[in-house]
């Protein structure tokens, strides 16, 4: 049998077993606990019976071979609580390592055949295929990361004027942070710095609780100086809150129009293109037409 035969049936094989044993086998059983630390935090917690977390013996050696391969850089854990848990659990991560391999470089290969590559070349395709899914998941909580950032950025354009209003209304830091709770990412680190503030927990070290939790967003950062400053000096700081609600909105407002450029120059090189295409097509007809008489 030819050897590129052989490595292709291999990595269907093994793709298959991954697939369903990764997709199919739920690794986590129990029940989730929702628990409020000492800064008013709120968390769910899993609760797992007596062995169950590591009864998928098969999961557990694919995330030790992951380690092993390439360990980790930094703090995968905290890069986790940043995305958004973009995989559940570090073994999570590491098992979808091996796994999206496997789909690398199956896909990879199965290109090189559609486009007809030499078969001699298959285990060098597979090789890059696979190097490809070893990386994806640092790219899939790399891109979580972003998109978490540029979501709060522009939930805090609307969720200031919210606050600004309350708080010119004669509301008070908490209740403003408070109204805007539903309001997403933002809302929910508004609504625990409230909370916190209403349980007369340190705000400093509740604050930076909450930004652990969260992408690092300068426009953040300096959100979090004025309510500090607010609950120190025990005024509402209207103005301050009122210029930065202004800025966040004209960051908006110039991401939406570089968003919108981007769309029109998209629009134009997609006509170009099938303008250019349809005049090489009618020519090429016409050529066609003289040669055959």
């Amino acid at each position: 049998m030819d050897p590129s035969a052989i490595l292709f049936s291999l990595l269907v094989g093994a793709g298959l077993f991954i697939a369903v044993s990764a997709f199919g086998v739920n690794t986590k059983t129990g029940f989730t606990k929702l628990t409020q630390d000492e800064y008013g935090t709120i968390r769910a917690e899993n609760i797992f019976k007596p062995g169950e977390e590591e009864g998928n013996v098969f999961l557990a050696l694919l995330a030790d071979i992951s380690k092993r391969i390439r360990p980790e850089k930094g703090n995968l854990q905290e890069l986790l609580v940043r995305s958004g848990y973009a995989f559940k659990t570090v073994p999570e991560y590491h098992y979808k390592r091996i796994y999206f391999s496997l789909l690398g470089a199956f896909v990879f290969i199965m290109l090189a055949n559609s486009f007809q590559f030499p078969s001699s070349i298959y285990p060098f395709v597979g090789i890059v295929g696979a190097v490809f899914g070893f990386f994806r998941p640092d790219n899939i909580i790399n891109d979580k990361i972003k998109s978490r950032s540029k979501q709060m950025q522009r939930e805090m354009g609307f969720a200031l004027d919210k606050i600004t209003l309350i708080l010119q209304a004669g509301g008070t830091v908490p209740e403003a942070l408070a109204s805007v709770s539903n309001m997403g990412v933002f809302g929910c680190a508004s609504g625990q710095i409230a909370s916190a503030i209403s349980m007369q927990l340190p705000v400093e070290q509740s604050i930076e609780n909450v930004k652990s939790q969260l992408p690092r967003v300068e426009q953040f950062d300096e959100f979090c100086v004025l309510v500090m400053e607010s609950i120190k000096r025990g005024d509402s700081l209207k103005k301050p809150f009122e210029d930065m609600g202004k800025q966040m909105r004209s960051n908006l407002n110039n991401e939406l129009l570089a968003e919108g450029g981007r769309a029109k120059v998209k629009i134009v090189l997609l006509t170009s293109s099938l303008m250019i295409l349809g005049v090489m097509v009618a020519v090429g007809a016409k050529l066609l037409l003289q040669i055959s008489y």
